[in-house]
């Protein structure tokens, strides 16, 4: 378990890095963040006895002095809670008495927690689907609590904005993270809440049971004006920042106007006014009470402008600011919090997506299927092309109804650790059977075909009119035919399947590892996890059978001896069995999105995405991708719709 929690820890010290970094920017680089202060505040009498303020530069050395090592972390929009609690796990996982058995700080964020479910079954889910770890493995670590979740946006579960509406996920979150027990006390965790949102739950009874909680100070004015001194170096116009400078005053404490008191304001303002402009307007937009609607509307251009794309996809910014707003919108339409590429792209598994998705898949069948059976010698010698588009409905229909009820996330192959070697020898023994039963009615299938062709002048005239071309009724040749593909196919697939079963039981009773197809692929090797990936893994991997089904089709029919394609078949149906379905579902998945998304989003989507993190647009969070800042997103959500520019 150690050798596991070290491979966590420092997966978990990547990820928050790559975070760190996104956060600050490329000019993160070149300037120091804020050393926001926070206040120690008590809640109903729970508080210990600490020091009542503190600077996030010594936000690790406060939370290892809690007792209970149970943290709230509050603040208002844009405060820097998110980059308090990164810097709260880089500084866990890099201080110098960490040992190898300290408990592993993960960040995660809470919006995807259906609050049904039990917080110890959810955590160690997302530990398995995000940090490459085999849910055994997983659940090993949270039960033995060597996991401090550090859970990001308590008041991100209910998307409601007026402080006296009810928040039922949020209150159960709070009543679920209660229960969480260590013995017979409560086990360490980090959340992070709004301060209004944190101050609701407590006033109707709802806090943290034994937490301790800090709230994030305002931006000084002394440090308003380095951040922006510091900025103004990088500026292209610095000389014109003097009098935004002087509106912060001479006191170093002072407090600054609102449109300069959080982080995130003032990474608008040094964004905004990075190539040019001059930031002594915004003096008299505060006058207005407009200063927020200016920043916002100028972000995304100036972010654009800053961080050009590559230039095949020549991303402007009238094209960018559309682009979010349809996925802000999509988040607000489903109560979603983050950008799940494969849930994107099912379009929210609606019913008009479903039915889409299954006429496409039917359509992609039809053809694919005919393609390959047009290609295939022997199927003039078995079927005859009469009854190719018969079967191509068939199989394509069963396509498009696999792909209109699909999975949660696309699903790959990988092996994962066998819990108990003894239960992977008797299930190879019971595959074992399985395969000899199957083999036993392929052979007396065989005799029974056989002796109907010798003995039943009906079955024998059928196939003797279909051999030789010769015109033949659809009754009652067509279903006496029929009946005798799904004999003389059925069984023989019975029995692959069998086979299949029986070299995977196999392989995990000799090896303790089974061959699975599953959401969260496993790797050895520690790398930030990419909302790509997934995706990627199964449309390549499907990619990749497919190209080996047809060529090795070609060469067995062409190439190949009778007596050899069986040997090639055999292994290529055993993968294909595994990986081609799934595949296939998510290719007709990726079509569907395209003709939905073909007006509202760009064609790599996946591409986009990645951009807008370096321009600081977006965010990365696991497997995921979040706008920079809520206030961005709902901005958004609001803009009109605007007609795409042609490029």
């Amino acid at each position: 378990m150690d050798r596991l929690a070290e491979s966590l820890a420092q997966e978990s010290k990547l990820r928050c890095g790559e975070q760190h970094r996104q956060l600050l920017g490329d000019r993160g680089r070149l300037i120091a963040p804020i050393d926001l202060g926070f206040d120690a505040e008590g809640e109903r009498g729970l508080m210990t006895p600490l020091a009542r303020h503190g600077r996030m530069s010594g936000i690790t050395t406060f939370y290892q002095t809690l007792p209970s090592r149970r943290l709230v972390i509050t603040g208002s929009p844009g405060a820097g809670k998110t980059f308090m609690a990164i810097e709260l796990v880089l500084g866990l996982l890099t201080c110098d008495d960490r040992s190898k058995t300290d408990p592993v700080p993960v960040r995660l964020t809470l919006t995807d927690w259906d609050t049904d479910t039990d917080f110890g079954t959810w955590l160690a889910k997302r530990l398995a689907a995000e940090y490459r770890l085999s849910l055994h493995g997983a659940q090993e670590l949270v039960a033995a609590r060597r996991i401090i979740p550090v859970l990001d946006g308590l008041d991100e579960l209910d998307a409601i904005a007026d402080p006296h509406a009810a928040t039922p996920r949020a209150i159960a979150a709070v009543e679920a993270l209660n229960r969480y027990l260590d013995g017979k006390n409560g086990a360490p965790f980090v959340l992070t809440c709004r301060s209004w949102r944190y101050r609701a739950l407590v006033a109707a009874g709802h806090g943290v049971r034994g937490a301790d909680r800090i709230q994030i100070c305002p931006v000084t004015a002394g440090q308003a004006r380095t951040y922006l001194t510091e900025r103004r170096r990088h500026a292209a116009l610095p000389d014109r920042w003097p009098a935004l400078l002087n509106t912060l005053g001479p006191e170093a404490d002072a407090t600054p106007p609102d449109w300069l008191s959080t982080p995130w304001r003032l990474t608008m303002v040094s964004t905004v006014y990075a190539r040019d402009g001059d930031p002594s307007e915004l003096i008299a937009r505060q006058r207005d009470g407009v200063v927020d609607e200016y920043l916002l509307n100028l972000y995304i251009p100036e972010a654009v402008a800053m961080h050009p794309s590559a230039p095949q996809s020549r991303y402007s910014a009238a094209d960018t600011e559309r682009w979010l707003a349809h996925l802000a919108r999509y988040l607000h339409q489903t109560g979603k919090q983050s950008i799940v590429l494969h849930e994107l792209w099912g379009l929210g598994r609606g019913w008009k997506a479903r039915a889409l998705a299954g006429l496409v898949g039917t359509v992609l069948g039809m053809l694919t299927l005919l393609l390959l059976l047009s290609s295939d010698r022997s199927a003039d010698a078995y079927m005859g092309h009469r009854y190719d588009i018969l079967i191509a409905a068939l199989i394509g229909a069963g396509l498009g109804g696999f792909a209109a009820f699909d999975p949660s996330g696309p699903r790959v192959l990988h092996f994962a650790r066998v819990d108990q070697r003894s239960e992977a020898v008797a299930a190879f023994r019971v595959a074992l059977r399985w395969c000899l039963l199957s083999l036993l009615a392929n052979a007396l299938g065989l005799a029974a075909f056989v002796w109907a062709y010798d003995h039943w002048p009906l079955l024998h005239d059928a196939i003797r009119r279909e051999v030789d071309g010769a015109d033949s009724p659809l009754w009652p040749d067509g279903l006496l035919l029929l009946f005798v593909f799904i004999v003389l196919g059925g069984l023989p697939t019975t029995f692959l399947t069998a086979c299949r079963y029986l070299l995977v039981s196999g392989i995990a009773a000799r090896t303790g590892k089974r061959p699975v197809v599953a959401a969260s692929p496993q790797s050895s090797s520690i790398e930030v996890t990419d909302p790509r990936a997934p995706l990627r893994g199964v449309l390549l991997t499907g990619a990749a059978v497919l190209a080996a089904l047809i060529t090795l089709t070609f060469l067995a029919f062409t190439v190949f001896p009778v007596w050899a394609r069986f040997a090639v078949w055999l292994p290529l149906y055993l993968v294909g069995l595994t990986a081609l379905p799934e595949s296939a579902r998510w290719y007709v998945w990726y079509v569907t999105f395209r003709l939905w998304a073909r007006d509202r989003l760009p064609l790599r989507t996946g591409v986009f995405c990645d951009w807008a993190c370096e321009a600081g647009l977006l965010r990365v969070s696991g497997h995921a991708y979040e706008f920079r800042h809520r206030e961005l997103q709902d901005w958004l959500m609001a803009s009109p719709e605007r007609p795409p520019s042609a490029y």
